[in-house]
């Protein structure tokens, strides 16, 4: 068995911030700000049986970790990096370092959507307002391997509970009008499930029906870039290998072993998540959910 803990802070970040015009210009590259990331890494190998033909040796592993910017430079208070249209990657100051900023709809202060008089959800101003975090709670992973004789079997179940993903490549498809969500609502007559502004300032459910025609759909549903985060939260069989070990045929020989072996990957994955794989990326120069 295995543990680790460890906190580290990262002083004098490289960013980019927005000066005075009067400076002589409009960006700076800065050595300012701080981070601080900590969290632990559990792991246990067990051999649960071992004889002569036969082995189990299990593998379990976990890890999680924790990012938050302590500092940023004077009156910044977000620092974004990669863009997806109105999706940013962005970092908060006292908050996580890997958060998702963009467009979301009015709401209370318990998070209900504030609809108008109509019925229409209404859309807040702010481009960047926090819409998910890429951290996700933890990952874990276990790996089992069997051994009879010269036959072995090896498989790994991995998975991560949460860490919201950019489901951008469903955003392209409304906006094509491609997507299979609008073959059960496109044209429907729905209620927004949100609350009224009374006039005493008070708030009232959302009695008002619309109709999902494709101004109202790309107006308020594409426009609005929370709608796209997913959960990440995924179980997967990574891979199957199916080994035999053949040292035994040339042991008189200049080889010192031989074997041979057969490899699935990817068999079957379970998640919540719409898109394509809750672990591809925008940025295939990246691994991940690093980016989106």
């Amino acid at each position: 068995m295995d543990i680790a803990y460890y906190s580290v802070k990262n002083d004098n970040q490289i960013v980019v911030v927005r000066v005075s015009p009067a400076s002589g210009t409009i960006l700076q590259v800065r050595n300012e700000g701080a981070i601080r990331n900590h969290g632990f890494e559990y792991s246990l190998e067990q051999d649960i049986i071992k004889n002569r033909d036969f082995s189990w040796v299990a593998n379990f592993n976990l890890g999680l970790n924790r990012g938050k910017v302590i500092s940023l430079p004077e009156d910044v208070a977000e620092i974004t990096g990669d863009q997806y249209g109105d999706i940013f990657t962005s970092a908060y100051l006292g908050a996580s370092t890997t958060s998702l900023s963009g467009k979301d709809y009015l709401r209370t202060e318990d998070g209900k959507i504030i609809v108008n008089a109509q019925g229409y959800p209404e859309i807040g101003p702010k481009k960047d307002a926090l819409i998910g975090n890429r951290e996700p709670k933890f990952l874990a992973g276990l790996t089992n391997t069997f051994r009879y004789k010269d036959l072995s079997l090896s498989f790994l179940l991995n998975g991560r509970l949460g860490g919201d993903v950019a489901n951008v490549t469903e955003r392209g498809l409304i906006s094509m009008g491609q997507s299979k969500m609008l073959e059960t609502y496109r044209g429907r007559q729905i209620v927004v499930d949100g609350v009224v502004n009374m006039a005493d300032g008070s708030f009232a459910p959302n009695t008002n029906s619309i109709t999902l025609n494709y101004p109202t759909i790309i107006d308020y549903f594409y426009a609005v870039s929370s709608n796209f985060i997913e959960d990440g939260s995924f179980l997967r069989l990574s891979y199957v290998t199916l080994g035999w070990d053949l040292s035994r045929l040339v042991k008189n020989t200049p080889f010192k072993g031989l074997r041979c072996s057969m490899t699935a990957n990817n068999l079957f994955l379970l998640t919540r998540y719409t898109g394509a794989d809750p672990t591809l990326n925008a940025d295939t120069s990246r691994g991940g959910t690093g980016s989106a």
